[in-house]
């Protein structure tokens, strides 16, 4: 098995509303396609987990996370950055995919230690690849 796939209903949390891509039928449509082609038997399963703070303080500030995890707890509809749509479950959703991202690069570590790591959502037929819907 050459294949990681980081696949979880929990994604389908992140729902910002109708007509942005990313949504709950998005998701769904991705992976009825991955299960009609076989694709999700030949893959090594990816657990998500919740990311630790240090973890999600790798790429952001504390201040950063905290301002986030607040504005998407009140309900608002976008961060007050203006740049990303939000939803009450969008920073649980968050942190369990780099929860599981990093799962999947322990797990590439641990299976196939002396072969290259790419991350895709499209391309499936390299040699050793994790998928991430």
């Amino acid at each position: 098995m050459n294949t990681g796939l980081l696949l979880d209903d929990v994604f389908r949390g992140h729902d910002t509303g109708e007509g942005h891509p990313e949504s709950p039928a998005r998701y769904r449509a991705v992976m009825e396609s991955l299960a009609k082609r076989g694709i999700t038997d030949e893959t090594l399963p990816i657990p998500q987990r919740l990311a630790e703070p240090d973890e999600l303080q790798r790429c952001h500030t504390p201040d950063y996370l905290e301002k986030v995890e607040r504005e998407v707890r009140s309900g608002a509809p976008e961060l007050s950055t203006g740049d990303t749509g939000v939803c009450p479950n969008s920073f649980d959703v968050a942190s369990r995919a780099v929860g599981g991202v990093l799962n999947a690069v322990d797990a590439n570590e641990r299976e196939f230690p002396r072969m290259e790591f790419t991350i895709t959502v499209r391309c499936i037929n390299r040699v050793n690849e994790v998928l991430i819907i």
